[in-house]
């Protein structure tokens, strides 16, 4: 049993809507060492607690007891020194680079498989029930990055290193016609993407991230290709992936159908506009090569071709493109998300009509398949939502050094799991439940009843045994003296250590 299974056991070893705290923390643990009288669990209590409570931290690891102070409790948990010694840095890649993100990507992608795992089992998940969406999530680099510097390697940060250009096409922003391209956040020219790969139930919405990798700007055929590794480790198949644009041309493509074609899974995603894709889509409109879209809402049509993606490359399969057609406003203005106007029509005489083009990897034959397709379209805000959940809801880091600001984020979605996981077995459990009490704030509010008052959570056995703590007070060094708790406060009284035995995590 590799640590994967290991970890999924103990995920599925108590009901996450009675304990969210051992989810929770299971998920963290893993990242921390015993340091200074302290186990890996407080560790991770603390780290969850911070990420709760400490929206939009400047600093990581400056997990502060601010909370506990205001409320008159006694300061017993970690410093922000301490949790930084604690944690588990991965080994450097070279001589130049200090933080390996590969590595710390990769630990945080094998507890989030084991989370997706035991998310499968507890919801009797099957094949179908759920759909994946790949996208990438940029953080940026304020500041001087590596690229346009003369400064020499030795004298850079991990976070100027490691940076890449970030920018894109001026007509993402609304103009079809502008040409050039802007950066992708204001003020900066480069920044760290990330490639994700989440889960989502079709009915219920719940959302798990299955894998991260940080190679998406620098190596996409290969992160695209470990993200789908990931993907085949789960006992299920999705009913169909969506990506974005840029994954829909070339090698990319090939390798996710060589996922998805033997699974018979659906891959959707928007064609990116050229001049070939548009000759295709207005010819087929002037040839009145559609049919009908019998969907509410304005008049629409489809139509469906088969094309070869490059003349040279006769081995690979031919892409398929539906194309759907609506009709829309006068004052439309089209740009390259929103479709191309392929009939301008005139007011009173005839309408104004859009096409919009979509690749995927199946033949559509029915106008029930085509309206399929197209609800798959929309089905990929899905992955933005969870972002938006993320900036919303936990602290971030702004940080100079690139593992921590890499390292917050992938623990919140470690967290972000673990709610997916409460609110999918709480519905399954309750049944027709409300929404407001699936929503996150009432999930985030049973973890922090659950830290505050660990006495009342069933215990459930520790992933490796538990050592009583000494009850001599350890030698402090002076440096260190004001950064930990007095020893009394940090060791547990008799009654604190009864009810702690045992205690759950992971």
């Amino acid at each position: 049993m590799d640590f994967v299974d290991e970890l999924k056991e103990i995920l599925l070893s108590k009901d996450p809507v009675a304990d969210p705290y051992t989810p929770a923390v299971a998920a963290i643990m893993p990242f921390f060492d015993k340091l200074a009288g302290y186990e890996p669990e407080e560790f991770a209590q603390e780290v969850l607690r911070t990420l709760i409570l400490a929206q939009n931290a400047n600093q990581t690891w400056e997990w502060h007891r601010a909370y506990q102070e205001r409320m008159g409790q006694p300061t017993r948990y970690p410093s922000a020194e301490t949790i930084r010694r604690a944690f588990r840095r991965p080994p450097p890649r070279n001589g130049h680079i200090k933080a390996n993100r590969i590595e710390q990507a990769a630990r945080h992608s094998d507890v989030m498989l084991a989370q997706a795992l035991a998310f499968i089992e507890a919801l009797d998940v099957r094949d179908g029930d759920g759909y994946v969406t790949i996208d990438g999530s940029s953080l940026p680099k304020y500041g001087e990055k590596a690229y346009e510097s003369k400064r020499p390697l030795r004298k850079q940060t991990e976070a100027s290193l490691s940076a890449q250009p970030l920018r894109r096409s001026k007509s993402a922003k609304g103009n079809p016609r502008e040409k050039g391209s802007v950066s992708e956040h204001r003020g900066t020219t480069g920044g760290h993407e990330r490639l994700f790969l989440l889960f989502h139930l079709r009915t219920t919405k719940e959302t798990i991230t299955v894998h991260i990798d940080p190679h998406a700007r620098e190596d996409l055929l290969g992160a695209v290709r470990r993200a789908l590794a990931a993907l085949a480790r789960l006992p299920v198949r999705p009913a169909f992936i969506v990506v974005d644009k840029q994954f829909g041309g070339g090698d990319v493509w090939e390798a996710l159908r060589e996922y998805a074609d033997p699974r018979g899974v659906l891959l959707v995603t928007p064609k990116k506009r050229d001049t070939r894709t548009e000759s295709l889509f207005v010819r087929l409109w002037q040839d009145r090569l559609f049919q009908p879209l019998p969907l509410p809402g304005p008049k629409r049509w489809w139509a469906f071709r088969e094309i070869e993606w490059s003349k040279t490359a006769r081995a690979h399969s031919p892409i398929g493109f539906l194309v759907t057609y609506e009709v829309v406003a006068f004052g439309f203005q089209p740009d390259n998300h929103q479709g191309t106007i392929v009939q301008q029509g005139k007011p009173g005489e005839s309408p104004r009509v859009r096409a919009f083009p979509i690749q995927v990897n199946q033949t559509v034959m029915t106008a029930g398949q085509a309206a399929f397709i197209l609800s798959c379209v929309s089905a990929r805000w899905a992955c933005e939502a969870l972002f938006a959940g993320y900036k919303m809801r936990f602290g971030s880091s702004k940080g100079r050094q690139i593992l921590p600001r890499d390292d917050c984020t992938q623990l919140a979605l470690n967290a972000l799991n673990s709610y997916g996981m409460w609110r999918g077995v709480k519905r399954r459990q309750l049944g027709n439940v409300s929404q407001s009490a699936l929503s996150m704030t009432h999930w985030m509010g049973d973890l922090m009843a659950c830290i505050e008052h660990p006495d009342r959570i069933d215990h459930v056995p520790r992933l490796q045994p538990t050592k009583r703590r000494p009850r001599t007070r350890p030698k402090l060094r002076r440096s260190h003296a004001s950064l930990d708790a007095p020893a009394e406060a940090r060791f547990r009284s008799p009654e604190k250590e009864t009810m702690h035995k045992g205690f759950a995590h992971g």
